[in-house]
């Protein structure tokens, strides 16, 4: 019974390797689909590729992790950019899980997950300033190469292990969704924008950006290092918030006299925001912003 098991999961495993080596994405990315299957990032630019293969039968064309040049000298990474007849979707992919707590207009949102009995939460950057900052490096590149202007079409794709809690979004040209509402959001947009390119214009586009699809490892490598140190320093930015919350740890409530407490909005237009609020609460609701 086990041999049988055995064999019943390779076959499996085979039929998917085969169908998978047919795809854009392995052709563009040459990974093995047992190393695809270790990469948290990959796997999940591959099922949100996965959700949108139909466009390819219909003229799109698809490119992966384009490091674009920045007027900073740095490069911008872009995960997923899709060039169909009714413009550019630039897709940044989150292949999280837990509750999303977000605003546009805060630099840093929040994921919360279940750990046993505590709740546990890390913070990460604004993936829409993020998707932002993609776009900008991609419209300025195109336009020194094209001669026209376009507004390309934000999605941000979060996994469908993700509860978008509470996301305040006002742009219209920016979704942030879940990986199952990608083909929808992207059907709609297309209805309504109608035809905006050629055929011979997605290929020109197509073809003007595969060679940043194609840097060297160097240029990886040091992408991956100015992130790092950005990031270090939003992190030291988040800690050194929590410790000015250990320092002033005997804040009193003018109100009640009970001890302040540090937590994050989950909700309203500053959700993602820490805040001191009363130990008491829903008792005593006094709120103190930071």
């Amino acid at each position: 019974m086990l041999l049988i098991i055995i064999l019943i999961c390779f076959l499996i495993y085979c039929k998917k390797a085969s169908e998978y080596r047919k795809t854009t994405y392995y052709k563009d990315k040459k990974t093995a689909l047992s190393s695809l299957w270790t990469n948290k990032g990959a796997i999940g630019e591959y099922h949100t590729y996965k959700r949108l293969m139909n466009y390819e039968r219909l003229g799109a064309k698809f490119l992966f992790n384009c490091y674009l040049p920045q007027t900073s000298g740095k490069t911008s990474e872009v995960d997923m950019i899709m060039i169909y007849k009714s413009g550019i979707y630039v897709l940044e992919s989150k292949n999280y899980s837990g509750w999303i707590f977000g605003n546009e207009a805060n630099s840093m949102w929040t994921q919360t997950l279940n750990a046993g009995r505590k709740v546990h939460k890390e913070h990460f950057y604004n993936p829409i300033m993020q998707n932002r900052t993609h776009i900008k490096c991609l419209v300025n590149l195109l336009k020194s190469e094209f001669n026209y202007d376009f507004t390309p079409f934000s999605l941000i794709v979060f996994s469908d292990r993700c509860v978008l809690k509470q996301i305040c979004n006002t742009n219209p040209l920016v979704k942030v969704i879940n990986r199952y509402e990608v083909a929808s959001e992207i059907s709609l947009y297309d209805n309504a924008k109608g035809t905006v390119f050629s055929n011979e214009t997605i290929e020109r586009i197509y073809d003007f950006l595969k060679p940043y699809t194609e840097v060297d490892y160097a240029t990886k490598q040091k992408h991956i290092e100015n992130i790092n140190n950005r990031y270090r320093v939003k992190e030291e930015d988040i800690l050194t918030k929590r410790r000015n919350t250990v320092v002033n740890s005997d804040k009193m409530c003018p109100r009640c006299g009970s001890k302040l407490v540090l937590r994050v909005a989950q909700k309203g237009k500053h959700v993602g925001n820490e805040f001191y609020g009363c130990s008491t609460y829903p008792k005593c609701r006094y709120v103190e912003n930071i």
